[in-house]
């Protein structure tokens, strides 16, 4: 869906209108910052990881600043995608044959135990001034060249108030966006009934994508990972609860 599409929703359940006003409306850029903050409240939502907000850094499309994506000699540090909120926990180099070389990524006070020769990756930064890659050792001549990736956990991205419509809005259910947007306007109108029935409709809609969200795929339901004999239990099965 658009944002042309989704402003036609929210335009019409506001003002009960069939013909929503352009985007040199003033009510357009109220709709924009209406929808950013309806992102927020998603993001902000019990620090639910959802799951279309998982990226690569090799599927980044950012062009400026430049991303280096491959090792460099003598190189150890390496800027991450600007969208970047948290680091992932797997470090892969990609070697001339396009086989994976998977490596830990560790947390920044972790680094003091590791041994010199040990491979691994850790992140410092954060996500208002950016993240940076640290990896260790210093890439060897054979792997000079070779391709770096790693998963990470994106911010959504904001609508800016250039946005012509075309642009595709976040992933998840509709009903969500413009019932938040919609709510947010029927309050800066004082229309607090109003208000109060949106912002229900917006966040039982927000429990429902919470909810397919943390249930696993068709045929592939989210569970407990099994960790082997549970506490107390001297058995060797697979029971982590040790029944």
């Amino acid at each position: 869906m658009t944002f042309t599409q989704l402003f036609a929703l929210y335009y019409t359940l506001f003002r009960g209108e069939d013909s929503p006003p352009s985007t040199t409306d003033p009510e357009w850029t109220v709709a924009i910052n209406l929808y950013n903050n309806a992102v927020n409240r998603m993001v902000a939502m019990d620090d639910t990881k959802w799951n279309f907000l998982f990226t690569t850094l090799q599927s980044s499309s950012q062009v400026s600043p430049a991303l280096v994506r491959t090792l460099g000699s003598g190189v150890t540090s390496y800027a991450a995608p600007t969208d970047m909120a948290e680091p992932g926990g797997i470090l892969t180099y990609i070697d001339t044959a396009g086989n994976a070389h998977n490596y830990p990524i560790i947390q920044p006070h972790e680094v003091q135990i590791q041994s010199e020769a040990a491979h691994y990756g850790y992140f410092t930064g954060d996500s208002q001034n950016g993240f940076v890659l640290h990896i260790n050792p210093t890439p060897s001549t054979t792997e000079v060249g070779y391709g770096i990736d790693y998963m990470y956990y994106k911010k959504p991205t904001a609508l800016t108030t250039s946005e012509t419509g075309s642009t595709i809005v976040g992933a998840g259910d509709p009903a969500f966006y413009y019932n938040h947007m919609l709510a947010n306007r029927f309050r800066t109108s004082e229309n607090y009934p109003a208000y109060q029935t949106a912002l229900r409709d917006a966040e039982e809609a927000l429990k429902g994508m919470k909810l397919k969200n943390n249930s696993g795929s068709y045929y592939s339901a989210w569970g407990v990972q099994d960790t082997g004999p549970g506490w107390g239990d001297t058995s060797t099965g697979d029971n982590i609860f040790g029944d």
